[in-house]
C-alpha cells in the first residue's frame, strides 16, 4: 500500500471545542479551519503498524477534495466512510483539508479501508492519515505540487 506524504500534524493552530457546524452531521462546503482539542489524545493514536511507521491518529482521515467537487459530492464521500467532519485546515484558495473522524475498532484497519474508499472517488484528490511529527507546511507543499506541477 502506498502512503502519500503531506498528511501531518497541524502545528500552530489553536485547539478548540467543536464549533457549532461540527455538532451537525453535514459537511461544510469548504474546509473548516479548526482542530478539535482531543485530536491527538493518546486514546486516538497508534504507532508503527504494518501499514505505516510512526505515530498517527487511527480514527481520522485527512481529505482534500478536487476543486470542482460539489458540496453534495463531499457529503457523499464522508457518508460512504460513515464519517463526520470534525475540523480541518483552510488553505489560501478558500478550500483545504477536511479532518473526518471514522468509527474504528482500536486498530488502523478501518482507517486504511476508509482511505482506499475515498481515494477511489474521482472528486477526492487525496486521502491519508493524520500523522504526528512535521508541520502544516508539508500539507501546503503537497497542495502546491498538485496545483503547480
Amino acid at each position: 500500500m502506498t502512503v502519500r506524504a503531506g498528511f501531518l500534524m497541524i502545528v500552530g493552530l489553536t485547539l478548540s471545542s467543536p464549533p457549532a457546524w461540527a455538532q451537525q452531521r453535514g459537511v461544510p462546503p469548504s474546509a473548516p479551519d479548526t482542530v478539535p482539542a482531543d485530536l491527538f489524545a493518546d486514546s486516538n493514536l497508534i504507532s508503527n503498524t504494518v501499514h505505516m511507521s510512526g505515530t498517527f491518529v487511527r480514527n481520522v482521515v485527512n481529505v482534500l477534495f478536487a476543486q470542482t467537487a460539489t458540496q453534495t459530492q463531499r457529503q457523499t464521500a464522508v457518508d460512504q466512510v460513515r464519517g463526520q467532519v470534525i475540523g480541518g485546515e483552510r488553505l489560501s484558495s478558500g478550500d483545504g483539508f477536511y479532518l473526518v473522524r471514522i468509527q474504528d475498532d482500536g486498530t488502523d484497519g478501518p482507517l486504511w479501508k476508509a482511505i482506499a474508499t475515498l481515494e477511489a472517488l474521482p472528486y477526492v484528490e487525496m486521502a491519508g492519515p493524520e500523522a504526528l511529527a512535521l508541520n502544516r507546511l508539508n500539507r501546503r507543499k503537497a497542495y502546491d505540487r498538485r496545483n503547480h506541477p
